[in-house]
């Protein structure tokens, strides 16, 4: 009987730890190699908004995009802290601030549906993309 107590004091207090190592996991940023997942291939979020705003407007598929993309933009300037692959970190702080700023602001218009500014937040996020990766990637 003793052992079988053990036992199970055993595995409630493995049990313990996996709990609380999945909740810190999920207190984690995501690292900066799975935000860019979604601006790869098939995922290219930003390239899914472009080519919806150019097509008919399907408000609904294009809001669940732009809370896609301000969830990505959030989780990026959660790395902000973090120190970039080159470059200063006070820049690299200061364009995933930006980015995410600008991610939040398409989703916002996006809900608004207003697609003349979401395809001028859209050149913005192109041109904030561009000088990240020119200088910290």
């Amino acid at each position: 009987m003793k052992n079988f107590l053990g036992g199970l004091g055993l595995c409630a207090a493995l049990l313990g730890v996996s709990y609380l190592g999945s909740q810190a996991d999920a207190d984690t940023p995501p690292g900066i190699e799975a935000v860019m997942e979604n601006f790869q291939g098939k995922k290219n979020v930003h390239k899914q908004v472009k080519a919806a705003l150019d097509g008919k407007e399907d408000w609904e598929a294009i809001t669940k995009l732009t809370a896609k993309y301000a969830e990505a933009g959030a989780a990026l300037n959660k790395l902000a802290t973090g120190k970039p692959e080159k470059g200063a970190q006070a820049e690299w702080a200061k364009l995933c601030k930006e980015f995410a700023d600008l991610s939040k602001e398409l989703d916002a218009a996006a809900k608004k549906k207003d697609k003349n500014a979401m395809k001028t937040i859209l050149e913005k996020l192109t041109a904030s993309c561009e000088t990240c990766h020119e200088n910290h990637r």
